[in-house]
């Protein structure tokens, strides 16, 4: 029989014929594969999950995810189009909460959702934090739920990681990472739902920015017969941005001229010391030199140095 949209069809050869259908509906099994990249930036912890959905049978209207409880006004979800807005609340357990989320079509085959959202880290004493387990995205009733998990940290923080039911995966082989790409600290892969990384954070005290650094010095130094001295320091030094060059001078010396890159300045005296003005402070580059030289005499009984 030639007829379109046909699925089933018997030939009657007898004028009593009777049958019986059953009409059921057709099943769906749905799988996901996750990459969960978390970047834990100073107090939170900024999540971001890749999702990979394979969709076997029939098409669906919705699915079901699991996130963390109390970020839903944070999170953005996007692709497959799915519509967030629309979400409903179907329960809440282990601290995650179970959401609708329906999509615009019917879809089948395999889909990609992104997941974003933030969650606030412990408040610790001060200097550091202990986080039982970083926040998950898993699918709800999945027929099957692998991937991978990378963890970066950002600032001035150490983390020291707590896995659970997970194996370690060489943070060179999380999936989607080019060779210019930030390399996460750690990476794990899973099977399943039931898994966890929890993280002890360390914060250390941010180091002072070095601004200035004298490289080198050269002395030159003359002495007459009865023992006075001449000597002339020439400082090397890199200057990021400050306007002013404290010199300490021997005891006893006589400052006699102070030269910046080849032009004679007037120092300033403050609490023993010269205060020579800098004035090409700013201008230059972190690998550009600021020469400054300085010339003093020191009677005989006065050390040089």
């Amino acid at each position: 029989l030639d007829v379109h949209g046909l699925v089933l069809g018997y030939r009657v050869e007898e004028a009593a014929y009777a049958g019986q259908v059953v009409v059921e509906r057709r099943s769906t099994r749905v799988s996901t594969r996750t990459l969960i990249e978390h970047r834990v930036v100073e107090r939170i912890v900024r999540s971001e999950a890749q999702l990979e959905l394979e969709i076997e049978g029939a098409p669906v209207e919705a699915i079901e995810l699991w996130l963390p409880a109390g970020v839903e006004r944070l999170t953005r979800i996007s692709g497959g189009t799915a519509r967030w807005e629309d979400r409903e609340r179907m329960a809440e357990a282990d601290g995650r909460v179970r959401w609708k989320l329906p999509f615009e079509a019917r879809q089948s085959g395999v889909i990609y959702l992104q997941v974003q959202f933030e969650t606030k880290l412990p408040t610790g004493d001060g200097a550091g934090a202990t986080l039982e387990a970083l926040p998950r995205v898993s699918l709800a009733d999945a027929f099957r739920e692998r991937g991978a998990i990378a963890i970066f940290s950002g600032g001035m923080t150490e983390l020291e990681p707590a896995p659970r039911n997970v194996q370690p995966l060489e943070v060179t082989e999380v999936p989607g990472q080019d060779e210019d790409d930030e390399r996460p600290l750690f990476a794990y892969t899973f099977v399943g739902d039931d898994h966890g990384v929890g993280l002890t954070i360390t914060r250390h005290p941010a180091s002072e920015i070095l601004s200035a650094l004298a490289e080198r010095l050269d002395l030159v130094t003359t002495a007459d017969a009865e023992g006075a001295s001449r000597h002339t320091a020439t400082f090397t030094v890199k200057n990021l941005d400050n306007q002013f060059f404290a010199l300490r001078l021997p005891t006893g010396a006589k400052l006699w001229s102070v030269v910046v890159d080849g032009v004679g300045v007037k120092p300033a005296e403050r609490n023993g010391l010269m205060i020579v003005p800098i004035a090409s402070a700013g201008s230059k580059g972190p690998d550009e030199a600021t020469t400054v030289s300085a010339t003093y005499t020191l009677r005989p009984s006065s050390s040089g140095h």
